[in-house]
């Protein structure tokens, strides 16, 4: 499964971008081999609207099951609710490795 974090850029090191619909881009994780990549989402940063829901579609197309943010929009989350994606809220600030570590702890108990 390929989980998705929001970042404010391409690495463990940068940090959670709390925005959803207007984050950097996506630090992609495939929680099978444990290769990742960065997913740039530049192009709905300035969008007038649907920033949202046009991140929600970007995922979509790489086969995103669980995305790990700080906050999503009703339309959005609506997109990826009907999509079967879960959503991970984090509240704190934190790392992209901070959260993926909080993340994978949660799985475990």
């Amino acid at each position: 499964m390929t989980i998705a974090i929001s970042a404010s850029g391409n690495g463990w090191k940068e940090r959670l971008d709390e925005r959803f619909g207007r984050a950097q881009g996506f630090f992609l994780i495939d929680s099978e081999n444990g290769n990742t990549r960065f997913l740039d989402n530049t192009s709905n940063v300035d969008a007038a609207h649907g920033a949202g829901t046009g991140t929600a579609q970007s995922l979509l197309s790489e086969g995103v099951g669980v995305v790990i943010t700080g906050r999503v929009g009703p339309k959005a989350a609506e997109a990826l609710n009907a999509a079967g994606v879960t959503v991970v809220t984090v509240v704190e600030e934190c790392t992209v490795e901070e959260a993926w570590r909080n993340y994978e702890a949660s799985k475990k108990r």
